[in-house]
């Protein structure tokens, strides 16, 4: 089996032909390491470990490691391929002290490393730039620039260095080339991590792959609790996604960052810290949960980087990008410390692969990622946009119609999920109950549950509402489709638990199946993913729903097809038939007579990147 010093004493010999000492702290000050760096490993323990491979040999692989340690911590490392693209982007150019605040093994500061080595040794056109050639969206970037960029105008500073259209080439002298060989290139290159054996995992990398090529800056340091005070030209990295803190370490972080609140997630500390120490002009490249973006309760650090900060770019991941945290939807920020424009466009990349990096960009102004739906806004396209604006233009549901919650047993659990359910009705206080997983488009599966109905309910809402005919809708994210709004009618049977929310019309010019159609339907479902993004689906949001002024016949012809629906199977090709039927008749309502099956079509589309996000 191996263990972490016999790795690190293979790695030595093979490239320093040097045997080993008594303690890899000894190893360090003969190779000739920085005293204080050699001490930071004094207290390191040997362990057990496996092997991976990556671009510079086998390295210990520290995913293995056991799962609750992980999710403590909340490290999940970077793939090499993603860490040389997002390396790219933070264009370092050839001068400036480059930070990794939660460094790990080394991923991003080993792609740092061959970028700084392969650009002080000879002209090159980047692979991104090659790219561009094959037409990705992923290596749009000025053909003059003098640092090169992935995205096309993401530095505007002036260059003399003029190339071909796709290619950035970077001219410099023999004297520059040898002075930045003999300062050494990784002396630029510092990483704090609170894991000891991923920074000496770090270390060994960075030391072995480029032998007398200078010394990193490593520290065994906690980089919210202990910022530095030096400034970075770039800050690169993928902290910790961690959102159960402890309390003392919750109020320590208050006293030293502006921008927590609600439900604190490590990554929005070190984006705030990160961008704080930043030069004026550096650039802050992380990657992240998307959480921050679309949470309602992180409006300030939303304030934070697009009001303060010149945001470049959103470069969006697929879900389960990192395979064991499954539920993390990965972004990168791209973020310049420099005062932002008026009135400025960030742009949005989607659509990544391993392949060919991201295929589709969005642009939207920067100031509409400040409220936890721009994300979802900026990939509306100008035709859904026009659409959107016309649909505003009509009267709102909550006009109509009354929209409440359903059941809250109790406002805390106390270990069982459902206190007052069961399976039989054991007194004439219990009501057939309904929870979220229960309802489809259009149709309830009721699983056969009571509640016992009464006044020890935390809230136990309106029985009479509850006893009568109503609209039944999922409020909370059905993560198995990607329409938002899934609704059924109850004809006056189920009591809805807390998973639930209804819809009761209050106006004769409203039906409940006519209510129910637009619920249901691809357009409102589009408008109400562009507009809106938390995971749970809010009384106020509903409320907000355009409702159409149409004509008599129309609403009849929908609350005709709508019975139809309730009583098809879904799946069937009758079914889907009367669907595609329903959701003209939609567009019909809101935008009149026409040919909308292309509009339907971006709806369709629109839902699937939505979903994604």
């Amino acid at each position: 089996m191996d263990t972490l010093f016999s790795w690190f004493n293979r790695r030595i010999a093979a490239v320093y032909d040097l045997q080993p000492a008594s303690s890899p702290t000894e190893t360090l000050r003969c190779l000739g390491a920085p005293v204080e760096l050699a001490d930071t490993f004094a207290l390191l323990t040997d362990c057990e470990i496996a092997l991976k491979a990556a671009t510079d040999g086998e390295v210990p692989d520290l995913e293995c490691r056991e799962k609750k340690r992980k999710r403590s911590t909340g490290q999940f490392y970077t793939p090499e391929n993603l860490a040389a693209r997002l390396v790219e982007i933070s264009e370092p150019g050839l001068a400036g002290d480059i930070l990794d605040p939660a460094c790990g093994d080394g991923s991003f500061l080993m792609a740092m490393a061959r970028q700084l080595a392969q650009t002080r040794s000879y002209p090159q056109m980047t692979q991104m730039a090659a790219d561009e050639l094959k037409g990705h969206w992923s290596v749009r970037f000025r053909p003059d620039a003098h640092r090169h960029s992935p995205i096309h105008g993401l530095r505007e500073e002036p260059s003399s260095t003029k190339q071909s259209p796709g290619y950035s080439v970077i001219a410099r002298s023999e004297t520059t080339k040898q002075s930045l060989c003999e300062a050494g290139f990784l002396n630029r290159l510092h990483g704090f991590d609170i894991d000891l054996p991923a920074l000496f995992i770090c270390l060994t990398r960075l030391i072995c792959a480029f032998p007398g090529c200078g010394w990193p800056s490593l520290a065994h340091r906690d980089f919210l609790t202990d910022p530095p005070a030096r400034r970075y030209s770039v800050i690169i990295g993928n902290p910790p996604y961690r959102v159960n803190l402890d309390d003392s370490f919750k109020r320590r972080l208050a006293e030293l960052y502006e921008t927590g609140e609600g439900e604190k997630d490590l990554c929005t500390f070190f984006i705030e810290g990160s961008l704080r120490s930043l030069q004026p002009g550096g650039r802050l490249v992380m990657l992240t949960s998307h959480t921050y973006l679309v949470n309602h309760q992180c409006g300030r650090i939303r304030r934070f980087i697009f009001a303060g900060y010149h945001a470049r770019a959103l470069f969006m991941l697929p879900e389960r990008f990192f395979a064991h945290a499954p539920g993390v939807l990965p972004v990168v920020l791209v973020a310049d410390a420099d005062q932002p424009p008026d009135n400025y466009l960030l742009k949005v990349f989607t659509s990544y692969s391993v392949a060919d990096g991201w295929q589709q960009q969005y642009s939207a102004a920067a100031r509409t990622f400040e409220e936890p739906s721009g994300l979802r806004r900026s990939i509306v396209s100008p035709q859904l946009q026009q659409v959107f604006s016309i649909m505003n233009g009509c009267e709102r549901l909550g006009e109509h119609c009354r929209v409440g919650v359903g059941i809250q047993e109790s406002l805390k659990r106390d270990g069982k999920v459902s206190r007052y359910v069961c399976d039989r009705q054991l007194s004439a206080a219990y009501r057939p109950v309904l929870r979220g997983r229960e309802l489809a488009p259009f149709v309830i599966n009721w699983e056969g549950n009571y509640i016992d109905y009464g006044p020890h309910l935390a809230y136990a809402g309106d029985e009479a509402i509850f006893a009568g005919p109503k609209i039944l809708y999922q409020n909370i994210r059905n993560e198995r489709l990607k329409i938002r709004l899934v609704a059924a009618y109850d004809e006056g049977r189920f009591f809805p638990k807390n998973s639930l929310s209804y819809v009761l019309a209050r106006s004769a010019d409203v039906s409940d199946l006519f209510v129910l159609g637009l619920l249901n339907s691809l357009l409102v479902n589009a408008w109400f993913s562009g507009n809106f993004h938390s995971f749970h689906i809010t009384v106020t949001q509903v409320r907000q729903i355009p409702l159409p002024a149409c004509s008599i016949t129309l609403r009849q012809r929908i609350e005709k097809l709508v019975a139809r629906l309730r009583q098809i199977p879904d799946g069937t090709p009758q079914w889907y038939k009367s669907f595609e039927q329903l959701n003209l008749m939609v567009c019909e309502c809101y935008l009149g007579a026409g040919d909308h099956k292309q509009l339907l079509t971006i709806c369709d589309n629109f839902l699937d990147q939505a979903a994604a996000l």
